[in-house]
C-alpha cells in the first residue's frame, strides 16, 4: 500500500497520510541497515529527560537538516518534515517514526521521496497544492 492509516497534521490543520508503514518499511531493509538506524536513533535521543525512547523536536529538525537539508532551508520547512515523521503528533520521534524517516529518505524508492516533498507542501493534506493569495 502506498499510503497507510496513520496520519500526522499538517501545518494547515487538516491531516495528511504518511508515505509508507512502519512494517512495509522495516520488511524492505536488510539486517544491517536495521542495526545501523537502530543505533541512530538511540545516539539522537533525548537524554536530557532520563528516556531513550524518543528524539527531541529540536533533535530531530537538527539531524535533518545534518543528514538531508541545505543549512540554507528555512525553519518552516524543517518544522514542516518533523510535523510529516511525528506520525502519533506528540513533538517527538520514536523509533517507529524514525524508521520510517530514515526509510524514505536514505533507503526507500525514490517515489517515497517525491511524495513526501509533495506532502511537505500540501498543507491541507488533500492531495492538492494550491496558490494561496
Amino acid at each position: 500500500a502506498f499510503y497507510d492509516d496513520r496520519i500526522s497534521p499538517p501545518m494547515g490543520g487538516k491531516q495528511s497520510k504518511s508515505v509508507v508503514d512502519f512494517s512495509e518499511a522495516s520488511n524492505q531493509l536488510r539486517r544491517d541497515q536495521l542495526t545501523a538506524i537502530r543505533k541512530s536513533f538511540h545516539l539522537l535521543c533525548d537524554s536530557k529527560t532520563g528516556r531513550d525512547t524518543s528524539i527531541s523536536k529540536e533533535k530531530m529538525i537538527e539531524w535533518l537538516q545534518d543528514q538531508y537539508l541545505p543549512a540554507a532551508i528555512d525553519i518552516m520547512i524543517l518544522e514542516r518534515f518533523f510535523q510529516l515523521f511525528d506520525i502519533d503528533s506528540n513533538n517527538s520521534i520514536n523509533f517507529s517514526e524514525f524508521l520510517i524517516a530514515e526509510f524514505i529518505m536514505r533507503y526507500g524508492p525514490d517515489h517515497y521521496r517525491l511524495q513526501q516533498i509533495f506532502n511537505l507542501f500540501d498543507l491541507e493534506g488533500n492531495a492538492r497544492i494550491t496558490k494561496k493569495s
